[in-house]
């Protein structure tokens, strides 16, 4: 802002696919599909009905790329707009795989916030029509990923 330059800024959900390092601590769904593929327990905290907003991060490309060349605005929020819980990511990541997880279930701690989604609109409203992958797609691309890397080592 101070020398005239324009720029974009981007508030992101938690984002998740192929190539995601799988040793962070962050990111739910690589965390779980890395303990899949090492046949460790995944550790849930409190009852697996805490929600967050997912987004598959070539979605995420593209709706950066389309504020690049049309947008409005400074600022947008990227997500799905919708929330799913961290038992709905287990049952996706089962289903997918064919695989059943060991749970470790933990008590929540109390700064956990239950519930976080992201308010698409802006973004939605100035650029209708995009589809977004679903979960269990974006699951399914993450965990073929995983299984071909897995096998170049």
């Amino acid at each position: 802002h101070q020398y005239g330059m324009e720029s974009i800024s981007y508030r992101i959900a938690n984002p998740y696919g192929p190539r995601q390092p799988l040793l962070s601590k962050q990111g739910v769904i690589p965390i779980f599909l890395n303990c899949l593929l090492n046949k460790e327990p995944i550790k849930v905290f409190g009852d697996g009905s805490m929600i967050r907003d997912y987004i598959f991060v070539k979605d995420a490309i593209t709706m950066i790329t389309n504020s690049f060349e049309n947008g409005n605005y400074s600022l947008y929020n990227l997500g799905s707009g919708l929330g799913n819980s961290i038992s709905e990511v287990i049952e996706a990541i089962e289903e997918v795989t064919r695989q059943k997880f060991e749970i470790e279930k933990t008590e929540a701690p109390k700064t956990f916030v239950h519930t976080n989604t992201l308010d698409t609109s802006r973004y939605v409203n100035e650029f209708p029509g995009l589809s977004l992958t679903s979960l269990k797609e974006g699951i399914a691309q993450t965990w073929a990923n995983l299984k071909e890397a897995s096998n170049e080592i």
